[in-house]
């Protein structure tokens, strides 16, 4: 019977921690898959596809900046799009990093696949 409750306990104690982690990335919102969507103008600029960035490239950007101006947002958002960066084949990675020149936007950093984003 013991082993019947330690098997409840541990179900909803899980289910417990699931829940709360839903909840918290829901308020926070800020998704990969969300930062992919607001960047997905960009994608033809740092594969060497287009010239220039589009304008909905640098209304992304700037979207993405007055959305989440704190520094874990920021963060987490700089660790997306290096996740991002590697999985998308054809990057120019020079490109990456002067997208913010580019766009006339200050980002605070320069991404680079090197970039530490804790910091």
């Amino acid at each position: 019977m013991a082993n019947t409750s330690s098997h409840a306990t541990t179900t909803a104690l899980l289910l417990l921690i699931c829940t709360s982690t839903i909840v918290s990335n829901q308020v926070a919102g800020l998704t990969c898959p969300h930062i992919l969507t607001s960047i997905s103008g960009c994608i033809g600029y740092v594969r060497g596809l287009v010239g220039v960035p589009p304008p909905g490239c640098c209304v992304g950007i700037r979207n993405l900046i007055a959305e989440y101006p704190s520094t874990p947002d920021r963060q987490q958002a700089c660790r997306c799009l290096q996740a991002i960066i590697k999985s998308l084949p054809g990057v120019n990675t020079g490109r990456v990093a002067a997208l913010s020149d580019k766009c006339g936007v200050n980002v605070g950093y320069n991404l680079t696949l090197s970039l530490d984003c804790s910091k």
